[in-house]
């Protein structure tokens, strides 16, 4: 017989309500690092950041990083 092939597209990014989640996460909870931040994005949603990608996320939520 036949198969289909269906396209799955792979998601590499975070989608919107995905994003709101994670701002909220960081309003509650400090991460001290950006793996620390990637860390929890590969573990919520499975999906694997680089860390330049992870800055750059973090600065369109409006957080930065700010030594202590």
């Amino acid at each position: 017989g036949y198969l289909m092939k269906y396209k799955v597209e792979d998601r590499h990014v975070l989608d919107e309500s995905e994003r709101l989640d994670l701002s909220k996460e960081m309003d509650e909870f400090l991460y001290c690092t950006v793996n620390a931040v990637k860390h929890h994005i590969s573990h919520t949603y499975g999906l694997d950041y680089s860390e330049s990608g992870v800055r750059k996320l973090i600065k369109e939520l409006g957080y930065s990083y700010k030594k202590t």
